[in-house]
């Protein structure tokens, strides 16, 4: 089995939300944008810094599948 060596950085982002306690899907691509441009090799999202909590089943599943490519 080959394995490969992990390297870079890796940034564990917040989730951001709206007044009305919704993900905020602009800023959320924002972030996501700001950390590709300065070549960070991954993020860790949903639970990282405690907000996952604060949110329902279906929003966490819709969080977590936005960031794909």
């Amino acid at each position: 089995m080959s394995r490969k060596m992990l390297t870079g950085s890796f940034v564990a982002l917040i989730t951001p939300f709206n007044k009305d306690g919704s993900v905020d899907f602009g800023a959320f691509r924002t972030l996501l944008k700001f950390q590709e441009d300065r070549g960070t090799s991954a993020v860790l999202i949903m639970g990282s810094t405690g907000e996952t909590s604060m949110l329902a089943p279906g929003k966490k599943s819709r969080s977590s599948s936005r960031p794909r490519r």
